[in-house]
């Protein structure tokens, strides 16, 4: 696994200079209220997003995803690898954008001052596949807030879409 730190200088977009950078607009929190979303935002430089996808490749037959867990898998042990949520655990160039100053600050002012990073993961979709979007069983238990950060062969098709 690839334990070296990238430069923040080179991960993040230069237009989100955490002291110039307002964390969040009066428009944007009316609109996280009333609708409960709000975006996009500039986030990752061209470079970040080549970081992660690399660090993410180099590292993703570490992380047990769900459906090593069926029933039908009996030979697996947890034991053998690092759950997938916990990717900001295991891979530094995750926590670093977990913990980037400008979206702490942002989330924040939407959510709550008190913020903890539960579960960082990627996920990974073959062209057309569907994902489906969902609250986690955590926020069944105590408020959460998700972000999404798109990283490649993002388009309208393949957001997230809200129905109200």
């Amino acid at each position: 696994m690839n334990m070296s730190l990238t430069k923040e200088q080179d991960l993040f977009d230069p237009s989100i200079n955490p002291a110039a950078f307002p964390a969040c607009t009066q428009e944007e929190i009316f609109q996280f209220n009333e609708e409960g979303w709000t975006g996009p935002f500039k986030f990752l430089s061209p470079e970040g997003v080549k970081a992660v996808v690399q660090a993410y490749n180099e590292s993703k037959t570490q992380f047990i995803h769900g459906h090593q867990l069926s029933p039908s898998k009996k030979s697996f042990k947890f034991s053998d690898a690092h759950w997938v949520k916990s990717m900001h655990l295991h891979m530094p160039v995750l926590a670093q954008i977990s913990t980037h100053a400008a979206l702490v600050e942002k989330l924040a002012i939407l959510h709550q001052p008190q913020l903890i990073a539960w579960g960082v993961t990627v996920v990974e979709r073959k062209p057309g596949e569907i994902h489906r979007w969902h609250g986690d069983i955590e926020h069944y238990h105590w408020p959460g807030i998700s972000v999404f950060i798109g990283l490649s062969n993002i388009s309208a098709a393949s957001s997230l879409k809200i129905i109200t």
